[in-house]
């Protein structure tokens, strides 16, 4: 697992290329830079989070592969029509998702941090969650999720759960497999 890894941008530094915040290269959503005769793609750009907009870094392969493709496609269409249009393909962001297997269990996430409140804690910090989005909940069994779910209903936000919660899921998943 690599947690903590910083994009190796110094080249791109000592060519003063345009830098974010979190270190890494900034590209448009046809995966060029600040210098127009040059693309990048893979973990040394910052890309935006589709659910936030925010910018991060997203070390992983599959957007990196995407952004090869649509960073190929872009350099054709750049050589290939003068009369400057945009590219038929543009990167739309990341979600973050992840899959791997430890120990035998499938491990997954994605999107952006779905933030795990006790439901003993949730009415002291409703002003931590968003009111301009949906808060998916899940849980064991589903009980407490409904619980949270009330609670955050009934404080006016835009809430969705997971009925049954996981184990009821982790059958249905093991019945239709």
């Amino acid at each position: 697992m690599g947690i903590g890894g910083r994009p190796d941008s110094e080249l791109a530094t000592a060519a003063g290329l345009e830098l974010g915040a979190l270190g890494g290269i900034r590209v448009n959503e046809y995966t060029r830079i600040s210098d127009a005769a040059i693309w990048a793609v893979g973990d040394v750009v910052e890309v935006k989070n589709r659910v936030t907009g925010k910018w991060q870094l997203v070390p992983l392969a599959g957007p990196a592969n995407r952004q090869g493709r649509i960073a190929a496609t872009a350099i054709l269409h750049h050589f290939s029509c003068s009369n400057g249009e945009t590219p038929p393909l543009a990167f739309e962001g990341v979600l973050g998702t992840a899959v791997c297997e430890v120990f035998g269990l499938t491990v997954a996430v994605t999107g952006a941090n779905a933030q795990n409140l006790p439901l003993e804690t949730l009415r002291d910090r409703l002003h931590e969650l968003p009111r301009d989005r949906d808060i998916w909940l899940v849980c064991g069994v589903g009980q407490r999720a409904y619980y949270a779910f009330r609670v955050l209903m009934q404080n006016g936000l835009q809430v969705k759960v997971l009925s049954g919660g996981m184990q009821t899921y982790q059958s249905r998943m093991q019945a239709s497999g």
